[in-house]
């Protein structure tokens, strides 16, 4: 049971890891100018959308009991 948890964990930080990247990198295309600049992100598939929403609220929460730890500590 406890190596099913550990791998989950891990999963959960490398999407956390991937999703943050992605995050950086849509800001810094965002804040380029021009004629090439993006425009707006292509469109993604539905059933990636509802994974993608998930694993976001997932991330909220951890972020949450992650401040509730450290506040709780010091």
């Amino acid at each position: 049971m406890s190596r099913n948890i550990a791998r989950a964990y891990q999963e959960f930080l490398r999407q956390e890891k991937k999703r943050k990247q992605t995050v950086d990198n849509s800001r810094s295309a965002m804040s380029a100018t021009g004629l090439l600049a993006p425009r707006k992100s292509p469109a993604r598939p539905t059933n990636m959308n509802r994974q993608n929403d998930q694993i976001d609220t997932i991330i909220g929460f951890v972020d949450e009991i992650r401040k509730q730890g450290s506040r709780n500590r010091g």
